[in-house]
């Protein structure tokens, strides 16, 4: 009787986290909550890179921009929901190998500001795929995303890590590629992203931190009960 309890109100407690992430996320309305706090973080963004652009002497090479791809080019959270909530390792291998996933509206406005400023690009994204796999080309299905959503996304400008670049941890891995970047002559004006490793380590320009309640450093359905009795807000990070 009391393991049926124990069941019935761990059942309760997701069942309640579920709820507060449609009510957060709002199948990604222009008015939900999550939007709305992207949108913030990308006109900081959109100020930080116009005001850079503007006073050329701040410059020390070519303008480039660094984005993460996965829930902050394109969100999961639409296919989270169709598959319950469920972030196993395969339905995360799944989700990573569909083209489908919808642009987050703030960051594609922001993308267009800056190919309209002639500011380059990047893609950096920690993609793996699971040893089960033998398909490891993660790179091909961000490039064929690019393609889905009608945009164009130059082959050098998108980076996953290969070989023994798996073996790193996500910041060094990152960073790796950040000061690659910068010794080939970018000037990278701001990172963004959803996870801390994102934004750690050099040549990141400023830094700009998204909300994501999926999973990570901001998850609820990963959160204790009593930590997720309120929507936990999200953090924003603007340094130079």
């Amino acid at each position: 009787m009391q393991s049926a309890t124990i069941i019935q109100k761990l059942q309760e407690t997701q069942d309640q986290l579920k709820h507060q992430l449609q009510h957060y996320y709002d199948d990604l309305k222009p008015t939900s909550s999550y939007i709305m706090q992207i949108t913030e973080m990308t006109i900081q963004a959109e100020k930080v890179l116009k005001e850079t652009i503007e006073q050329k002497a701040l410059l020390t090479g070519k303008p480039a921009i660094v984005f993460d791809f996965d829930d902050t080019f394109v969100s999961h959270y639409p296919r989270f929901k169709e598959e319950n909530f469920i972030n196993d390792a395969d339905a995360a291998d799944k989700r990573m190998r569909r083209i489908d996933m919808p642009l987050i509206a703030p960051v594609k406005s922001l993308y267009d500001t800056a190919a309209q400023l002639n500011v380059h690009v990047f893609i950096i994204s920690y993609r793996k795929s699971i040893e089960s796999n033998p398909d490891k080309n993660m790179k091909r299905y961000i490039l064929d995303s690019f393609k889905f959503n009608n945009i164009k996304m130059d082959d050098a400008h998108v980076f996953v890590p290969i070989d023994n670049e798996t073996q790193l941890n996500a910041a060094l891995y990152k960073t790796s590629i950040r000061k690659k970047l910068t010794h080939d002559g970018y000037h990278i004006i701001f990172s963004m992203g959803d996870q801390q490793s994102d934004i750690e380590g050099e040549c990141t320009g400023a830094k700009f931190l998204l909300p994501n309640k999926l999973y990570g450093p901001f998850s609820l359905l990963s959160a204790p009960a009593h930590v997720t009795a309120n929507i936990i807000p999200f953090k924003k990070t603007l340094t130079f």
